[in-house]
């Protein structure tokens, strides 16, 4: 696990984030965005997928302008770019009745590197676990220009920030 600041310079950080609060990015309801739990809970969310290895572009307007912050991000995170497997856009806002991460997933069966870029700072944070899936093995807060970049066979969670929103660009690189 690797954590990384100042991913990019300051302009360039609140560029990317006035893109994914703008209108230009529409987003998607998700009943259950990473599993459900043993309780039954699911957790609702906005999502916007950007691109997928099996379709391509998703949005052309925004893997574009995406597109060189993707490659800076790739290389940061020692993936290769033409590896790329998925980029999505994902949002939580608060949800007081819940105060526990989310549910416990990997985001693909096949080897892959994850990284997740924080556009906002924020209090949900994102939950990573033992091969149990019971035991958290660390816990990293969003801090707005900052990326978080794991082996994708660690089961990991979000959650739900107390304010505003939680915004971050998931990637996954295959191995």
């Amino acid at each position: 696990m690797d954590i990384i600041s100042e991913v990019f310079d300051h302009n360039q950080a609140d560029y990317i984030e006035t893109l994914i609060k703008s209108p230009v990015c529409e987003w998607a309801y998700l009943h259950d965005s990473s599993g459900t739990i043993h309780s039954g809970r699911t957790f609702p969310s906005f999502s916007k997928p950007i691109y997928h290895e099996s379709k391509g572009s998703l949005d052309h307007q925004l893997f574009h302008r995406l597109e060189m912050a993707s490659v800076l991000i790739a290389a940061k995170a020692q993936c290769k770019y033409n590896e790329l497997a998925r980029i999505r856009l994902g949002m939580h806002l608060p949800d007081p009745s819940w105060d526990g991460h989310h549910g416990v997933h990997v985001d693909q069966q096949s080897p892959h590197t994850v990284v997740i870029y924080y556009v906002n700072d924020s209090d949900g944070d994102t939950y990573l676990f033992d091969s149990d899936r019971q035991t958290v093995i660390h816990k990293v807060s969003p801090k707005k220009n900052t990326m978080l970049v794991f082996d994708g066979n660690i089961p990991h969670a979000s959650s739900y920030p107390s304010f505003g929103q939680r915004l971050v660009i998931n990637y996954n690189f295959n191995r």
